[in-house]
């Protein structure tokens, strides 16, 4: 461990929202985790408390409904916040955005599911409140037959205006009961 620099371990990589250590420290950070969920409603809030530097690191917030008779419709929302350790160094190389404090938004709206014969559909739109600037959008088709069914995904993302932009476009073939093939990873769907 290098006070001042950025540590990452395997106990740290997974455990908080900032994957790395930059001091010493007797006690973790005070993780909770909140999830509701109904047939119609999902709620979940994730907050992270350090209490050797007494303030809050991380909270993300998340809603959404399904809306419509039917119940294809979902629309969802949530909120992230997250505090960059102070005495963090950048990192050699790297081009840096100057902010401490992460304030990012991001809204949803989805018909039909992955699984539902016919056109189904989403799209998600990620910004950042202390850049001004929108970080990622992806957009998210597929159509099912009895048999089978494809998927379509084109993605932006954006981590400032002058550091890096990626379109990237994904597709998949999806055959019943055998499998699905392509480029697009259950991870990366949006629903």
């Amino acid at each position: 461990m290098v006070p001042g620099q950025r540590n990452v371990f395997d106990s740290t990589v997974d455990f908080t929202g900032i994957a790395f250590l930059t001091v010493p420290r007797r006690f973790s950070p005070i993780i909770s985790r909140l999830r509701v969920q109904d047939l119609k409603t999902d709620l979940s809030w994730a907050l992270d408390y350090d209490p050797v530097l007494h303030q809050l690191n991380a909270s993300t917030l998340f809603l959404g409904r399904r809306v419509g008779a039917s119940g294809k419709w979902y629309v969802a929302g949530g909120q992230t916040y997250m505090r960059e350790p102070a005495e963090t160094t950048p990192i050699a190389g790297q081009p840096t955005l100057g902010l401490s404090v992460y304030n990012q938004y991001r809204v949803q709206v989805q018909y039909g599911n992955v699984a539902l014969r016919g056109l189904s559909g989403a799209v998600a739109v990620a910004a950042d409140a202390g850049l001004s600037y929108v970080q990622a959008a992806t957009v998210q088709s597929n159509y099912n037959w009895d048999c089978c069914g494809v998927a379509f995904e084109y993605s932006r993302s954006a981590f400032a205006p002058t550091i890096s932009r990626e379109n990237s476009y994904r597709f998949s073939f999806s055959l019943s009961n055998v499998g699905t093939f392509g480029t697009i990873r259950r991870l990366q769907r949006l629903y």
